[in-house]
């Protein structure tokens, strides 16, 4: 456990090759143990140091299996953890229909543990990738609608649903056809 708080520590500190040689050494005592839990905050560790390196595919790699454990062992707050991250690792990567994915499915989490504060983060980060897209306005619309509601005063929320706001004029008057929501 020790090593593993070391890990984030040097991760912290910018040092994401120490980070991963200590989760390295983390990762074969937990697997010695059967630890699967702590295993798998590991394995999201080290995806988390492998993308600070922008090395996207072992970053993916790692996050994948930390989600996988984390199913496993039944802990919704670490699949929801682990979904975010792969959505950044998948935007990154250029994956943009898995980040889009896996951005929804952590969406679903959040709805379903009623967390606000994790709805509305899951939503904006939702909605900046579905931005990238004129095409997916309405929907980025509808999302940013619901954020407003739970978070009226939010100051991203705002400024992402002036933005749609004023993207979708433009589109319109260019008879631009969304996607059906």
């Amino acid at each position: 456990i020790v090593l593993l708080k070391l890990g984030y520590a040097l991760l912290d500190n910018g040092k994401a090759e120490h980070a991963i040689q200590t989760w390295e050494q983390a990762l074969q005592l937990f697997r010695d143990q059967s630890k699967r839990a702590y295993e798998g905050q590991v394995l999201g560790g080290l995806g988390t140091a492998y993308g600070e390196l922008d090395q996207w595919s072992e970053a993916i790699s790692y996050t994948t299996s930390a989600l996988h454990i984390a199913r496993e062992v039944g802990n919704k707050e670490e699949e929801a953890l682990q979904l975010s991250r792969l959505g950044y690792a998948s935007v990154q990567a250029e994956q943009l229909g898995q980040a889009v994915t896996r951005y929804r499915q952590a969406l679903h989490l959040a709805y379903e543990d009623g967390n606000r504060e994790t709805i509305v983060s899951s939503i904006i980060e939702l909605v900046r990738l579905l931005m990238r897209s004129t095409r997916h306005l309405s929907i980025a619309q509808l999302l940013i609608e619901d954020a407003a509601q739970l978070e009226p005063t939010d100051r991203e929320v705002k400024s992402l649903k002036d933005r749609i706001t004023s993207e979708m004029l433009i589109e319109d008057a260019n008879a631009v056809q969304q996607k059906t929501v």
